[in-house]
């Protein structure tokens, strides 16, 4: 498989960013997941960010209201956001935990060196905190683009097995749905916040403004459209305290940790064509354009 840009998109970036080439043969430790993702459906990937200082009490309520309606999640944590103690709950509860980092790819304080270390010191602490390998990253801010693509090859050299730190609806995110990506570190597995194409729009329907503003009905019917289509996953992003409104979609959709899906989905996306066309997103001016594409609403 080749991970390729569409011919606007090579202004910005190329292969050679990423170290693209041809696939090999997916190796064993990333075998396994959720055996059945095929057959059932419609799933989705459902995430929630602890990056800053919340009460327990919103990350027991976000827990109690998982196990109420018999959901697995993947937290992104940043280590010294929550205590220890509330860590290994959540692990002990079944659901993932990954590393969210502190440092922006591209930023002026955060050349690669930096990031590296980040992302290292992150997975080492989360690890000693649960015993358990992490195998997930986001970045601050979905802050990985078009033009800081690079981070996916360190990521995939530190042992990062997927990375979920774009969010699909931007001007800058070069994926919308989940994508394996070839690094010259290995294979990493990207997988954004889901933004369903239509009208010439990548519409947010994953978190974020729109998660709070739009209705059930709109975030349900795009990740049924992308599930019904292609047999992928959209992906979720919240917050703890927005984590009561996923009961009504509970009703609509199965949901998922990303790291149960992990081995299925680098089966199936390994399974489709051999390349994969970077989309860019038209600029609209005006609410409409601060709406979708503004970096705050998230």
């Amino acid at each position: 498989m080749y991970v390729r840009c569409s011919a606007t998109d090579r202004e910005l970036h190329s292969n050679e960013d990423v170290g693209a080439r041809q696939s090999e043969e997916i190796r064993p430790e990333v075998r396994g997941g959720d055996e059945g993702l095929r057959r059932r459906g419609p799933v989705c990937l459902l995430t929630i960010d602890l990056g800053r200082s919340v009460s327990d009490a919103w990350v027991e309520s976000a827990l109690e209201v998982l196990d109420g309606i018999r959901a697995l999640a993947t937290f992104f944590v940043r280590p010294d956001a929550i205590s220890s103690r509330l860590t290994r709950e959540i692990a002990s509860r079944g659901h993932e935990l990954a590393c969210l980092g502190r440092l922006k790819p591209g930023a002026r304080d955060c050349d690669p060196d930096r990031f590296r270390e980040d992302a290292r010191e992150t997975k080492l602490r989360l690890e000693d905190f649960t015993g358990m390998e992490v195998a997930g990253y986001r970045a601050p801010g979905f802050s990985i683009s078009r033009r800081t693509l690079q981070a996916l090859s360190i990521l995939a050299e530190e042992g990062y097995r997927f990375d979920s730190s774009i969010n699909g609806q931007f001007h800058r995110s070069p994926w919308h749905a989940p994508v394996i990506v070839e690094t010259d570190s290995g294979r990493i597995l990207e997988v954004p916040v889901t933004a369903y194409p239509a009208l010439g729009l990548n519409l947010p329907c994953g978190g974020g403004r729109s998660w709070r503003t739009l209705p059930v009905r709109i975030t349900a019917a795009a990740m049924q459209r992308l599930w019904n289509n292609r047999r992928l996953p959209g992906l979720i992003a919240l917050n703890p305290e927005e984590a009561a409104g996923v009961e009504k979609l509970a009703r609509h959709l199965t949901f998922r940790s990303v790291r149960a899906a992990l081995g299925e989905l680098m089966t199936t996306l390994r399974m489709r064509a051999p390349e994969i066309e970077v989309r860019m997103v038209p600029r609209h001016p005006g609410f409409l354009q601060k709406f979708l594409y503004d970096l705050n609403s998230y």
